[in-house]
Formats: C-alpha cells, structure tokens, sequence
C-alpha cells in the first residue's frame, strides 16, 4: 500500500465527523462512527443489580439492555437537580430583595424621609445581576434578560418622582392621589417582575431536555451516554491544550481536544473504550 495513502486515511478518520454535544457547559464530541443512535430520555431508566454508581439505570433498545452512563457523574459534575435547586435558591433570593426594595421605598416616602437619589434603581444590584447573568440555557437567559423592560420603567417612575416632588404639596388631596398612583404602579412593575422571576423557575426544568447517544465499539453491546444536549454533527481539528490535563483528562475519559474551524472553544473527545470500562 501506498504509504501516502495510508497517512491520507489515516487523517481522514481522525478529522471526520464528529457528534458534538454538551455537559453543563462543556462541549464534547465522539466519531459519528461510533454512534448508534440518538434519543431523548422519556421514561425514567430501570435499576438493574451489578453495574457500577455511574450507571443510572438500563433501557430496552431494540430488544437488548441498554445501561446509560450519566456524564455528569463520570465528570464530576453537579447534577441538574443539584443545579435546579441552586438556581431556585438565587430567584427566590432575588425575588425577596426586590420586595424588601419595594417596600422600604414605600415607607421612606410615607415617612417623609425621600430625598433626590435616595433609592437609584438603575445602578442597583439586582440590575447588574440581570445584565450579567449567563446559563447555558437560552430559553432561560432571554427569561432573565425580560425583567429589564419593568425594572427600567420602574427606575423611571423614581426618576419621574423626584422631578414632581409631589410630597411637598400643600394639597393634602392631590398628594394623597398621587401616591396612590406611585404604589400602585411600583407594586405593578414589582408583580411583573416577581411574576417573570418565578416563571424562570418553571422553564428551568421545562427546557431541560436529557439526550442519550447510543455508543457502539464494534461488539455486540451498545451503551448510551446522558448527556444535556446534542449540538451538531462537524468536523474539528485537533488541538494541544493544557487544560485537558488539568480538568477532565484525570478522569480518564477523554482521549483529545479539538476545536470548530471559526471558533477556538475547546472541544474534548471521549475515549469510547474506557466510557465501556465505567459500566460496571
């Protein structure tokens, strides 16, 4: 044979295509050789004595036992409900200081005690988390990201307040409408807000949507992998990264990193065999 040709094919196969997916916010890949098939996960994974913690459980595919191996745990990743649980703790925190907000800006202005600048909303906490918050997931992000709309116009009611300085009125009953119309406002904006907040929580666990890639070495046993979610079918060149053996690589399941033609975000290949090892 050719000994041209053999280098030919032999690059070839190491930059074919591959199956790119995701783990939290790691990407992955594995040779679409090697896939079998791809699925999401509808019914929960039957227990099964004798394989290992990595194992969630097994499935019927095609008539054979399928084990499913959860990435994240081989990763040492935390799990989604770990994740979901952080995540409601963060809203549920932000949803309280947004109250406490509210009502403290009340009952300064009831007491008299306002003065220009006392509460600028638009330079507050809750803004820089809204503008600087980031997740994986964009369903959510876009969620979070829509609490700028009330929150600006509730920055621009305080704004609107300290130019009327209605307060200092001599009409008892002017004053009173006009702060009628204040409360009533903040409180709108303060609901939406809550209200977008609290449906973030609900999309959380809605667009969270497990795959299985069902892995074949060859033999007659497949295995599937869990995974977040699958990207796309590329090709990628490999690359020399010293992150890979300060992360993933002590944990021996990832051969190799490569990266997307236009984009240097680090890709890591799996090591199919020793993802076989971890089943029992």
């Amino acid at each position: 044979m050719n000994k041209d040709a053999t280098v030919g094919n032999m690059e070839k196969e190491e930059y074919g295509k591959w199956l790119v997916f995701k783990v939290k916010n790691q990407s992955f890949a594995v040779k679409c050789l090697d896939v079998e098939n791809i699925f999401k996960i509808d019914t929960e994974p039957k227990d099964l004595a004798g394989y290992s913690s990595y194992v969630r459980g097994v499935l019927d595919f095609r008539g054979k036992i399928l084990p499913l191996i959860e990435m994240r745990k081989v990763l040492e990743i935390a799990s989604f409900d770990e994740d979901f649980i952080e995540f409601q703790y963060i809203i549920n925190n932000k949803m309280q200081e947004y109250n406490n907000l509210i009502d403290t800006l009340e009952s300064t202005i009831i007491s008299g005690n306002y003065s220009d600048g006392s509460f600028n909303l638009s330079e507050c906490t809750l803004r820089d988390w809204i503008e600087s918050y980031d997740n994986n997931n964009h369903g959510i992000k876009s969620q979070i990201k829509r609490i700028l709309e009330p929150h600006d116009k509730l920055c621009e009611l305080i704004k609107t307040f300290e130019r009327t300085n209605f307060m200092n009125s001599k009409n008892e009953d002017d004053v009173e409408e006009q702060f009628k119309n204040l409360e009533e406002n903040m409180n709108n904006y303060k609901n939406r807000i809550i209200q977008l907040l609290e449906e973030s929580i609900s999309l959380f666990k809605e667009n969270f949507k497990e795959m299985c890639v069902v892995l074949n070495n060859g033999t007659e046993k497949s295995i599937g992998i869990i995974v977040d979610e699958v990207i796309s079918v590329t090709d990628l060149t490999m690359i020399d990264s010293k992150k890979v053996f300060d992360s993933v690589m002590n944990r021996g399941c990832v051969t190799k990193v490569a990266s997307l033609k236009d984009d240097k975000k680090e890709i890591f290949i799996l090591d199919i065999e020793k993802l076989y090892e971890k089943i029992y």
